[in-house]
């Protein structure tokens, strides 16, 4: 049973590396923010409102309120596929950047020192060697 659960968090790191490439790269879409009047959080920690929540349509946008540490969301869906990654910046939970990224069901929670939030650590959550595993490692869990 423990070697089918590793197998379906090695795929769907995968599948997660393989979205993140194609939005961060390849996806232009013509609106970048889109707010949202009613978004509920999809944590069960109750993070600052510091800033409307919006749902983000492209890589640049959930990037840059990642950096701010600033509500917002993003479904990646893959255009192969059926599957869907969730991407939510929550907002500030004592004094760190809450995170997290859901593939069916699947995925990580994190709380980064607001001193991490910047492209590396990013690509590194995203499965991308960027030298920041160590970062990723400490302030994220599995779920």
């Amino acid at each position: 049973m423990k070697n089918k659960t590793t197998l379906l968090i090695i795929i769907a790191v995968v599948i997660v590396a393989a979205l993140a490439v194609y939005f961060f790269v390849f996806y232009k879409p013509s609106q970048n923010v889109v707010p949202v009047g009613e978004a509920t959080p999809t944590a069960t920690a109750s993070p600052t409102a510091n800033a409307e929540k919006v749902v983000c349509t492209d890589g640049p946008c959930i990037a840059s309120h990642f950096y701010g540490c600033t509500s917002a969301e993003i479904a990646i869906t893959d255009p192969n596929s059926t599957t869907t990654v969730t991407v939510s910046v929550l907002g500030t939970e004592n004094d760190k950047c809450h995170f997290q990224m859901n593939v069916a069901g699947h995925g990580l929670d994190c709380l980064f020192a607001k001193e991490n939030l910047n492209e590396s650590v990013l690509n590194q959550v995203f499965g991308n060697e960027a030298g920041q595993s160590q970062v990723v490692s400490n302030s994220c869990q599995q779920f």
